[in-house]
């Protein structure tokens, strides 16, 4: 491996240079098109699992909302029954 020597380099030629520039921004593009597909397969199963559960959570609260509701209603009849059997 020569560690602690110095190597020259080759100089690349035009050509090849554009070639390995081209390859390199190819892999880049290919990788980062691959990072997002998988950060979206990843991703969207969260937000919809999210959203479920945000749509229980809040029928949850308007199902307790109306019977609160009810029992208001219920507790005024009978507050009212009792006083007109006191009168």
């Amino acid at each position: 491996m020569n560690l602690g020597r110095p190597v020259e380099i080759p100089k690349l030629d035009e050509q090849m240079a554009i070639e390995l520039g081209a390859n390199v921004l190819g892999e880049i593009i290919i990788l980062s098109i691959a990072a997002a597909i998988l950060v979206t397969a990843y991703v969207g199963p969260k937000k919809i699992k999210q959203a479920e559960q945000e749509k229980r959570r809040r029928e949850k609260h308007e199902h307790l909302a109306k019977e609160i509701r009810d029992l208001h209603v219920t507790v005024k009849d009978l507050l009212k029954e009792g006083r007109e059997k006191r009168s």
